[in-house]
C-alpha cells in the first residue's frame, strides 16, 4: 500500500512537470524617446506590447527611460535586450527589426515672432531647437542648412518645444507633429486662459521628411519573430490625421 501511494505520488509529480508550461524568456526593453509616444499608453509602447502578446514564449519587461548613448551601452553589455526608436545611424550592436514607427517631422515657427522661412537657407542664422539626431536623420538639405549655426541645438526634452518658441528661446522648432501638439497642450494646461496659444498661432513647414525608426534586439531570432508579427500592424506611410483634425496647412520648403 505504501509503495502504491509513493508510485501514485511520483506519477502525479511527473505528470504535473510534463504539463507545466516552459519558462518564458525575459526581454528587457528600454525606451529612449521622452515623448507622448513613450508613455504607458503611448502608441510606440502599444505597438511593442501588441507584438509581444503574439509571442507568448517571451515576457516583456520595460526598463526605465534612458539616453540614447546609455541605451546603446546597456545593449552592448547585455543589461537590456532591446531598444525602441533606433536607426542604422545609431550603430547598435545586435540586429534591427523592420521599420516600426514613423515620425512626421515639421519645422514650426511662432507667427508673432515675425520669422518667415522662405527656403531652407534661412535656417543658417536662426535659433533652432530640434530633436536628437535630427542632423543625421532629416536629410542632406537640412544638415547643410544648419551646418555652422551656433544657435542650433538638439534636445530630447521635446515637450518644451512650444514654450521655447512662445518665450523667444528658439525661433524654429523641429520635430514630429504629434509631439508638437502634445507640447502645445502641456503648455496650455500650465497657463491661464488669457495666455494660452492655439494651433493656428504657428506656421508649419514640411520637408517631406518621414523618419522611420526600429527596435534593436540582441538576438537575431527575436528580430525575425518580431518582424513576422509586426507585419500585421504596419500601415502604409501617410500624413497623420492630426493635421486634418487641427486644420493645419503645411508650407513646403
Amino acid at each position: 500500500m505504501v509503495l502504491t501511494r509513493i508510485a501514485l505520488s511520483a506519477l502525479v509529480v511527473f505528470s504535473s512537470a510534463a504539463n507545466a508550461s516552459p519558462p518564458k524568456t525575459i526581454v528587457n526593453i528600454a525606451m529612449t524617446n521622452y515623448s507622448t509616444f513613450s508613455h504607458a499608453n503611448g502608441i510606440h509602447r502599444q505597438v511593442v506590447e501588441r507584438v509581444f502578446e503574439q509571442l507568448p514564449q517571451y515576457q516583456l519587461r520595460w526598463q526605465q527611460h534612458m539616453s540614447l548613448s546609455r541605451s546603446l551601452t546597456e545593449l552592448a553589455a547585455g543589461r537590456v535586450n532591446g531598444i525602441v526608436n533606433i536607426t542604422y545611424a545609431d550603430q547598435p550592436s545586435g540586429c534591427l527589426t523592420d521599420p516600426a514607427f514613423n515620425f512626421f517631422n515639421l519645422l514650426v515657427v511662432y507667427r508673432p515672432s515675425g520669422v518667415v522661412l522662405n527656403d531652407l537657407s534661412a535656417l543658417k542664422d536662426k535659433a533652432i531647437i530640434s530633436f536628437i539626431r535630427a542632423n543625421k536623420l532629416m536629410g542632406i538639405r537640412y544638415a547643410s542648412a544648419v551646418a555652422g549655426n551656433l544657435e542650433y541645438q538638439e534636445t530630447r526634452m521635446q515637450e518644451h518645444q512650444v514654450q521655447s518658441l512662445v518665450k523667444g528661446m528658439a525661433q524654429v522648432s523641429v520635430g514630429d507633429i504629434n509631439i508638437f501638439i502634445d507640447s502645445l497642450q502641456r503648455y496650455n494646461r500650465r497657463m491661464p486662459e488669457s495666455r494660452r496659444v492655439k494651433v493656428g498661432d504657428f506656421d508649419y513647414y514640411w520637408l517631406n521628411n518621414i523618419v522611420q525608426t526600429k527596435i534593436a534586439f540582441d538576438d537575431t531570432i527575436l528580430c525575425d519573430e518580431f518582424n513576422r508579427v509586426l507585419k500585421k500592424y504596419i500601415k502604409p506611410q501617410q500624413l497623420p490625421a492630426i493635421l486634418t483634425q487641427h486644420n493645419i496647412k503645411l508650407i513646403e520648403l
